[in-house]
């Protein structure tokens, strides 16, 4: 620090008094203990200042403590929110991850197709204990396994369900033109895609079916009856030939039908291309059964006992020629 000169004269004279105040009690006893005893007073008044310096030093301190307890408890608190929201968030994105790929699960079920060729029939179980009959030249497509709220197949040519009952989850059968809905009940479908007609037959049980030509269409079935939908027009019809069934059993049979229904059939049937050189000749009706395994050629020699036709083989096409 710097001292003005007028200062330092201050200074001086007052250094030189306390000098003869101290000569003067170092030569007295009296003033000695006096001057001891002012010196102690001054000092307590000195300690008293520096104590209450240091309170409020103390003072200062536990404020800043606790600001400082107040900013951990802040950050603690910002980070305890940060982990909460971080806990939630990857909670619902786990929640969403797992229903994502549950969904996908769902998507991906397999998916299985079967197709039974010409001259041929099938009959399978599926996972819930629904027992089928494919007819020949006929396709199923079904899931490995029924996870969703139906259980759901589709179907091209003809077959016979057995469903098995589950009244949580309906059976519904996809055709060509309209859907089939059951829970427990034995009915048969018929939808070739080379023929005008599709058929829904009810055996046992009841149905509803479900025309997508027809909006708000929807038929509720008997046993006995058959829905026919035909030129995108629909009509219920009672069942009038029982024994058209019987093709789960290898047995084709025909009740007063026309002659060219007949040829038409056994093209389905056996894949085979039938050229008829004279429709008008096979203008009448035909009753009879045939075995599935007879053969084509067979069935075709049986039917000239009835009404004789000549029947030759295209040798480049296979077709057979009929007349």
């Amino acid at each position: 620090m710097r001292i003005a000169p007028n200062d330092y004269l201050s200074h001086s004279s007052l250094f030189r008094s306390e000098l003869e105040n101290i000569s003067e009690v170092q030569g007295n006893d009296e003033h000695k203990k006096e001057f001891i005893a002012e010196k102690n007073v001054r000092g307590l008044i000195a300690l008293k200042n520096r104590a209450s310096d240091a309170w409020k030093g103390a003072e200062n301190f536990a404020a800043f403590k606790r600001s400082m307890l107040k900013k951990r408890l802040k950050r603690a608190s910002l980070a305890l929110t940060a982990s909460t929201a971080l806990v939630v968030f990857t909670f619902v994105a786990s929640w969403f991850l797992f229903k994502e790929r549950n969904h996908k699960k769902e998507e991906a079920v397999a998916m299985n197709e079967i197709f039974v060729p010409s001259g041929q029939r099938l009959q399978m179980t599926l996972k819930d204990g629904t027992v089928v009959w494919l007819n020949s030249k006929s396709t199923i497509s079904y899931p490995d396994s029924f996870n969703g709220n139906e259980r759901r197949v589709n179907i091209e040519g003809e077959a016979m369900f057995d469903v098995a009952k589950d009244k949580e989850r309906p059976f519904v059968v996809f055709s060509n033109g309209f859907s089939v809905k059951a829970v427990g009940t034995k009915f048969n479908v018929r939808a070739y895609p080379e023929e005008k007609t599709a058929t829904a037959s009810l055996l046992e049980g009841s149905v509803i079916v479900d025309s997508k030509y027809e909006e708000g269409n929807v038929v509720k079935l008997s046993p006995g009856q058959q829905f026919i939908l035909d030129d995108e027009n629909s009509r219920v019809e009672k069942i009038t030939d029982d024994e058209h069934f019987l093709w789960v059993d290898g047995i084709y049979c025909f009740n007063d039908v026309p002659m060219l229904d007949v040829l038409h059939n056994l093209e389905l049937y056996y894949d085979v291309k039938l050229l008829i050189k004279a429709p008008e000749e096979f203008d009448w009706n035909f009753t009879g059964k045939f075995r599935q395994n007879d053969g084509i050629m067979q069935i075709l020699h049986l039917l000239q006992k009835f009404h004789y036709f000549e029947i030759t083989i295209d040798k480049k096409s296979n077709d057979i020629i009929i007349g």
